[in-house]
C-alpha cells in the first residue's frame, strides 16, 4: 500500500512539473507591462525553485526503487515464512521442504553468526572437512584436436542441429540438442543464437574466436546431474526467447543484449555441484577467497573474465574500452543475481519498478536509467535461470530429478563429513511436494511479475508453468520411494542419471 501511494506521489509530481514548465515558457516571468524585460530576480527564483522540485523528485525516486523494494523484499519473505510454517508442521516431509525453500532464500545469516558465538565455548568437532579446490584457470577444454572446419561442419551445421533451430518455441528440448550435437549442445546454442541475431556483425565479433571461448567455457561445465553444459544451453535459449518480448524491443541495446546472452552462457561455469553453503560451511577456498558472499556466483565471473584475456579466446578486441566496461559491468550484475540468497531482494525491486511504471507511464515500459534496465535484465536471467518448470512436464521432470539427485549427493557427502545436512539432501523426501512448494513460493511470484511487466507476451509461459504444478500435484497421493545413497548406486542407476549428461571432466568425486 505505502509502495503504491509512493508510485502516485511520484506521478502526480511529474505531472506538475510538466505544468510549471509549460507555464514558465508561455509567461516567460514577464511583468504585467506589455512587452517588459523579463525580471532577473524572479526569473532566478524560478531557476532555483526548479531545481529543489527536481531534487525532490529524484529524491523519491531513489526511495521509489531502493526502500520501496526492501519493503516489498521483505513483504514477499514475511508472507511465504508464515505460510511455511503451516506446511512444515502438517508432516516431516513438509518440515524439510519448507526448512529448504527457505535456507536457499536467505539473504543473511546474522542470527546464524550470532548463535555460533553464543556456542564459541563449546569444544568444536575435530573432524576437518575436505576442500574443493578451484579449476585451473587455463586447463585444456578437450583432448580431441578437432579443427574449426570440422566442428562448424559436424556440429555447428549438421542435419539434427538445423532441424532442431528450425522452429524456435519455449518449449525446445535441449536434451535432444544434446543428443544430435554429440554433447555440444552450449556450443550450438551460443553459435545460433548469435548468428540468428546478427551479432557478430553488429558487436563486431570474430566468430571463430567466439567459439573457441565458448568451447573452453562448455568444457569447464562439470559431470553434475543438474549444473552442466546442457543446463547452460537451456538457460541461454531462454533468455533469448525472453529478450524477444515486444516491450523489451525498444529498450535494450545491442551491447545490452549482446551481455544478457553472455552472461546466461557463463552464468553456471565450473560449478562443483555443491551449493554456496556447503563451500562456506568446509572452509572450501573457494569460499575464502570470495568471504563468503555469493562464493560460486563470484567464481563463475572471475573464471569466465580469466578464460577471456588469452588473445585466442578474447571476442571483445574489436571493442572500445568503454564498451568492454559497459559488457564486463552488465555481466557481474546480471550473474550476482542468479544467487538465490538475493532473490527476494531482486523480487521486490522487480515489482517495485512494475508497479511505479503502470502508475507513472501508463503501463508504457520506460527505462531510461541504468539500474532500471539491469534491474530487468537481472530479473529476466533469473527467470531463464528458474524456467525448466515452466517447460512440459517430460522436461521438466527430467530437470526435477537430476537438481534432487545433486542435492542428495550433497547430502551424502555432508553426513560423510559430520556436517550439517542441507534439507534437501534427506533422499526420503518427497520430490512431487518439493517442486510444488518451489513453484508456488519461489518460481510462480517470479514469473508472475515478469509476465505483467512483459504483458502479453509470457503469459502462455505462466499457464505452463501451472499445469505443471497440477501435475505434480496430482502425483503427491503416491509416496515416493528413497532413492540410494551414491554409495549404494548400482550401473544401472547411475546410468539412469548420466543419461544426456556431456562427457566433460567431473569436479566432484561422490
Amino acid at each position: 500500500m505505502v509502495m503504491l501511494l509512493c508510485c502516485q506521489i511520484l506521478a502526480n509530481l511529474r505531472c506538475v512539473r510538466a505544468n510549471l514548465t509549460t507555464l514558465l515558457d508561455e509567461e516567460k516571468l514577464t511583468t504585467v507591462e506589455k512587452n517588459a524585460s523579463v525580471d532577473e530576480g524572479l526569473a532566478q527564483l524560478a531557476r532555483d525553485t526548479m531545481m529543489e522540485f527536481d531534487w525532490c523528485v529524484q529524491k523519491l525516486e531513489t526511495v521509489d526503487r531502493v526502500k520501496m523494494g526492501s519493503l516489498a523484499q521483505d513483504k514477499f519473505q514475511r508472507v511465504m515464512t508464515r505460510e511455511l510454517s503451516q506446511l512444515s508442521e502438517r508432516s516431516v516431509s513438509g518440515h524439510r521442504v519448507a526448512e529448504w525453500v527457505q535456507d536457499i532464500t536467505r539473504s543473511d545469516r546474522d542470527e546464524e553468526i550470532d548463535r555460533a558465538i553464543e556456542k564459541s565455548s563449546i569444544d568444536q568437532e575435530t573432524q576437518s572437512p575436505t576442500l574443493i579446490q578451484p579449476t585451473a584457470v587455463l586447463e585444456a577444454g578437450s583432448s580431441a584436436h578437432t579443427s574449426q572446419q570440422d566442428i562448424l561442419h559436424g556440429v555447428l551445421n549438421s542435419k539434427g542441429v538445423t532441424e532442431f533451430f528450425k522452429h524456435e518455441v519455449w518449449d525446445m528440448d535441449v536434451f535432444h540438442l544434446n543428443v544430435v550435437t554429440g554433447n555440444s549442445p552450449l556450443v550450438a546454442a551460443a553459435y545460433h543464437v548469435f548468428k540468428s541475431r546478427d551479432l557478430f556483425s553488429e558487436m563486431k565479433v570474430v566468430p571463430s574466436v567466439f567459439l573457441n571461448f565458448i568451447r573452453i567455457i562448455e568444457s569447464k561445465y562439470c559431470l553434475n546431474p543438474y549444473h552442466n553444459a546442457i543446463h547452460a544451453a537451456d538457460v541461454l535459449l531462454a533468455a533469448n526467447h525472453l529478450l524477444k518480448a515486444k516491450a523489451l524491443e525498444p529498450i535494450f541495446t545491442k551491447l545490452e543484449v549482446f551481455a544478457a546472452l553472455v552472461a546466461a552462457i557463463i552464468h553456471d561455469v565450473d560449478h562443483p555441484g555443491r551449493n554456496n553453503q556447503f563451500l562456506v560451511s568446509t572452509e572450501d577456498t573457494l569460499a575464502i577467497l570470495y568471504n563468503d558472499e555469493s562464493v560460486l556466483e563470484n567464481h563463475h565471473l572471475a573464471l569466465a573474465f580469466e578464460l577471456m584475456k588469452d588473445p585466442t579466446r578474447n571476442f571483445l578486441e574489436n571493442m572500445c574500452k568503454s564498451q568492454r566496461q559497459a559488457f564486463r559491468k552488465l555481466i557481474i550484475d546480471m550473474v550476482l543475481a542468479t544467487d538465490m540468497s538475493r532473490h527476494f531482494k531482486h523480487l521486490g525491486q522487480l515489482k517495485t519498478l512494475l508497479e511505479s511504471n503502470n502508475v507513472a507511464n501508463n503501463g508504457l515500459l520506460l527505462l531510461d536509467k541504468y539500474h532500471d534496465r539491469v534491474e530487468v535484465l537481472q530479473g529476466l536471467l533469473h527467470c531463464a535461470d528458474l524456467s525448466n518448470q515452466t517447460k512440459s512436464f517430460h522436461i521438466a521432470s527430467q530437470w526435477s530429478q537430476r537438481i534432487m539427485d545433486e542435492s542428495y549427493r550433497q547430502g551424502d557427502e555432508e553426513r560423510k563429513l559430520g556436517i550439517p545436512v542441507n534439507p534437501l539432501g534427506d533422499r526420503s523426501i518427497s520430490i512431487e511436494k518439493c517442486q510444488v512448494t518451489f513453484i508456488e513460493y519461489i518460481v510462480y511470484p517470479l514469473w508472475e511479475t515478469w509476465a505483467e511487466l512483459v504483458y502479453p507476451d509470457a503469459q502462455d509461459i505462466v499457464y505452463s508453468l501451472m499445469t505443471t504444478k497440477d501435475e505434480w500435484q496430482s502425483r503427491m497421493v503416491h509416496s515416493p520411494s528413497p532413492l540410494p545413497s551414491s554409495d549404494e548406486l548400482t550401473e544401472d542407476t547411475a546410468t539412469t542419471v548420466a543419461d544426456s549428461t556431456p562427457t566433460r571432466r567431473p569436479c566432484h568425486a561422490t
